[in-house]
């Protein structure tokens, strides 16, 4: 430990700081101070889902429940304190854990919501495996202290209470709930705050919930989802020049997510996800004229659907 201190590794908690006035500043565009429930703190990453990377925002559920999402159409958030609108639906929730164990929502960001660092978010939710973390080990939390502006706490050194849950020394208030708890010598995310604890009205110490349990089991839902959900089919369009096919691929392309592919022999389909009635189906559209050999491009598939 007397090594770390003296390579400039902060010992001991140290009073919260505005987080545009430290070399931290960039990360700023990490977090956000969210209008839900109550006034708590979220942040910005890239998790894995259906097998694909994508920007989600963590908060506490206690800051944004499912009922709150069932009953509000919009979530008010603020980066740096400029105010951003989400426009809520039932689709945007991928994860949610009310017990106390978790107490967590992960929502899903898109492209609409305009967020500046939409594209940019790279911290990718490096997260720290509790088995390498030291309970001396310099930690800091990022978040909005009463509702005010981004803040960033100092302290060194945290109890781990069970296999999901610690203690920690960062000084917070109100309004921090939802903050990431970053190790200090690498940034990779710990945990995530959850509450301080109070009794008798004095402040009595923070806890916080290890992040790398609750994605273990979003992945282990995750697949049961894909693996109970999805269905997929295999359809070839064939039809003279003009006949009118790419009008069908356009107007499914343009209202789904989708992906142009080209197969180890040069055939290129599309790849178009639909949901409905929460089962996923994948389709996978041949554009074909008649010229091509119709029987060779039947016989690489074990199920097709022919249109005529």
């Amino acid at each position: 430990m007397e090594e770390r201190i003296l390579e400039g590794i902060i010992k001991g908690s140290k009073p919260a700081q505005i987080l545009k006035e430290t070399n931290l500043k960039y990360m700023i565009n990490y977090i956000c101070k969210i209008s839900g429930k109550f006034i708590g703190t979220g942040f910005f990453c890239k998790i894995e889902y259906e097998g694909n990377i994508i920007p989600v925002l963590i908060t506490n559920y206690h800051i944004i429940d499912d009922e709150y999402i069932n009953n509000n159409t919009h979530l008010k958030i603020y980066i740096d304190n400029n105010l951003k609108i989400i426009n809520l639906n039932k689709d945007r929730k991928i994860y949610s854990s009310e017990t106390e164990k978790y107490d967590i929502m992960i929502i899903k960001i898109k492209k609409e919501d305009e967020i500046n660092n939409f594209l940019e978010i790279e911290q990718n939710i490096k997260i720290e495996n509790p088995e390498n973390i030291f309970k001396d080990e310099s930690i800091y939390i990022l978040h909005y202290p009463n509702g005010g502006e981004a803040m960033i706490s100092y302290g060194c050194g945290f109890e781990i209470i069970n296999d999901y849950e610690i203690k920690h020394e960062c000084n917070t208030e109100s309004g921090s709930s939802g903050s990431p708890i970053l190790n200090f010598l690498n940034n990779k995310v710990i945990a995530m705050h959850k509450a301080l604890v109070k009794k008798k009205g004095i402040n009595q110490y923070n806890i916080g919930t290890f992040l790398i349990f609750p994605l273990n089991d979003l992945n282990k839902k995750n697949q049961n989802n894909i693996e109970k959900l999805n269905k997929l089919f295999k359809i070839i369009l064939v039809g003279d020049q003009y006949a009118g096919k790419d009008v069908i691929i356009s107007t499914l392309l343009n209202k789904r997510d989708n992906n142009i592919i080209i197969s180890e022999d040069n055939d290129e389909y599309y790849k178009i996800n639909i949901e409905i009635k929460n089962k996923i189906y994948k389709i996978l559209i041949w554009d074909i004229s008649k010229e091509k050999d119709i029987k060779s491009i039947l016989s690489k598939y074990d199920k097709k659907i022919l249109l005529y």
